[in-house]
């Protein structure tokens, strides 16, 4: 398994770097929802039938970040990576955009997919556009693909309560943190990363302490949400009560992202941290007192505790 930057190369004439055909997908990927997953699937188990490598390309930067129709996505490009390694596949190799954004679909077609890759097989979702102003449909894809004896596979979106599952439907979701139906759309809970940073110390002298995390994940919004949380280097595992929000019981300004876990005890400063977001609990509220805050806390608490005995009753 590779990752290949491709930023500085001239994708109309670049050389052919791989020595066999290949199957390939092409796309964004953010999320990598269940309808990416059922792409991904599809890739693989062509690639296996055809004995040939198998291959994703993707694009930096993200063109809906490039045209300003998002201001952040589900993923950070190294969540997106780390979650595309995952699928299986032989290679991911990351395209500068701004490069192939100006190209026709027919220059793609020739100089990229068939000229580099040995193309034979290509996989995409029904929802698939691209070339210039994403006017290259799937039915201009597969005639074109023929002409060089390649294939086309469409694979069917993946539906939600009837609705497609895509990127930007989980984009909403999250938004207005709803982070079930997130987590029923990508197959798992909604995740940021980060790391831990220090804080003002409040939630200590309130006998609640918080950890601060630095994330570059921004998508949520203000409320307080049980948590699943870990610290990969450390090997720890907890549940917690995270709070996004400006803190305003404290009159705090900026937004900071703040998790309690009631059953750690232990000095994390600097430590990499991965918070799983399962439930909403409730909005961010103003208290009159500390002591309000904490009593709320104290409630969030036994909320969390009453969801797990909930989800262990489920799974037995």
């Amino acid at each position: 398994m590779y990752t290949a930057h491709l930023p500085e190369k001239s994708l109309i004439n670049c050389k052919t770097d791989q020595t066999s055909p290949s199957v390939l997908t092409i796309g964004n990927f953010d999320g990598c929802h269940l309808g990416h997953q059922e792409i991904l699937k599809k890739v693989i188990t062509v690639s296996n039938e055809l004995s040939l490598p198998s291959y994703i390309v993707t694009f930096e930067p993200n063109p809906k970040l490039f045209f300003k129709k998002e201001s952040t996505l589900l993923q950070t490009p190294a969540q997106r990576l780390s979650a595309l390694r995952s699928s299986g596949v032989d290679g991911i190799f990351v395209v500068d955009f701004l490069k192939a954004r100006s190209l026709s679909g027919e220059e793609f077609i020739k100089a990229f997919l068939i000229d580099r890759f040995r193309l034979k097989h290509l996989v995409v979702g029904e929802d698939f556009r691209f070339g210039k102003n994403r006017c290259f449909t799937i039915d201009m894809m597969c005639q074109n693909l023929a002409k060089h004896q390649a294939v086309c596979s469409v694979v069917k979106q993946v539906d939600w309560h009837g609705v497609p599952i895509s990127s930007s439907r989980i984009r909403e979701r999250v938004r207005i943190g709803d982070v079930e139906d997130a987590k029923d759309m990508l197959g798992r809970p909604y995740t940021i990363e980060g790391a831990v940073v220090k804080g003002d110390g409040i939630g200590s002298k309130i006998g609640f302490p918080t950890i601060n995390v630095k994330t570059d994940n921004t998508l949520l919004p203000k409320g307080v949400f049980i948590t699943k949380v870990s610290f990969p280097k450390r090997v720890i595992q907890a549940w917690g009560v995270t709070n996004v929000g400006t803190r305003p019981t404290v009159a705090g300004c900026e937004e900071r992202i703040e998790t309690y876990l009631p059953d750690v005890d232990a000095n994390l400063y600097g430590a990499d941290v991965v918070i799983s977001f399962q439930k909403k609990i409730r909005p961010e509220i103003c208290f009159e007192t500390t002591r309000q805050l904490g009593e709320q806390i104290s409630q969030d608490v036994e909320f969390m505790q009453a969801y797990l005995k909930t989800i262990q009753k489920a799974h037995g």
